[in-house]
């Protein structure tokens, strides 16, 4: 009685990759692709679901301070709530250099990823 593989969730890898074939993901990886997907996707950017996605356009050149930080968390909290509510956890925003923003997202079980934007 072990897990059926073929009933395990898996998705394509983000960033989009060709190792052979299409890069799949599945478990931790999965979970992180699916948060990346969310956090780096604009509303409107997809055309078949212009709702989706964290809307942080507003956020471009401007000064990363403690307030701007303040408000890049609560719409990505509020973005991974919405579309991903089933991956509890916490995000949080970061200036990455002159002209990007980092996200760092820590996922129930202790799964990590920072994503520059």
């Amino acid at each position: 009685a072990g897990t059926d593989s073929a009933a395990m969730k898996r998705s394509l890898s983000l960033p989009f990759a060709v190792e052979g074939d299409v890069a799949m993901v599945t478990g931790a990886a999965l979970d992180r692709a699916r948060v990346q997907h969310v956090l780096l996707t604009e509303p409107g950017e997809l055309p078949w679901r212009t709702a989706f996605g964290t809307p942080l356009e507003a956020q471009r050149h401007r000064t990363i301070d403690a307030v701007e930080r303040e408000l890049v968390r609560v719409r990505c909290e509020a973005a991974r709530a919405t579309w991903l509510p089933e991956l509890a956890g916490d995000v949080e925003a970061f200036d990455a250099g002159e002209t990007a923003l980092g996200l760092r997202a820590t996922l129930a079980g202790g799964v990590q990823l920072e994503v520059e934007r």
